[in-house]
């Protein structure tokens, strides 16, 4: 299991970012919105950007709409 790095609420909804690997194995943190009935959206970024994603609320709620469109779910 990945370690939680940290995670954010922005309403009922919840982001959370996790250590990870990419396909060749660098460091990468992984963002993740799951949908309660266990389906989800992750993408990756470099780990020296999780304090920007952090700090900028417009990248939280980008993320967060294109990853419930995918889902199918209302923003």
């Amino acid at each position: 299991m990945s370690k939680l790095i940290t995670s954010l609420n922005l309403g009922d909804d919840q982001i959370q970012i996790f250590e990870g690997r990419t396909l060749t194995f660098e460091k990468c943190a992984v963002v993740s919105f799951q949908e309660q009935d266990g389906w989800g959206v992750t993408m990756n970024i470099s780990p020296d950007h999780v304090d920007t994603f952090l700090s900028t609320p417009s990248m939280q709620t980008s993320f967060l709409a294109f990853a419930k469109e995918k889902l199918g779910v209302a923003a």
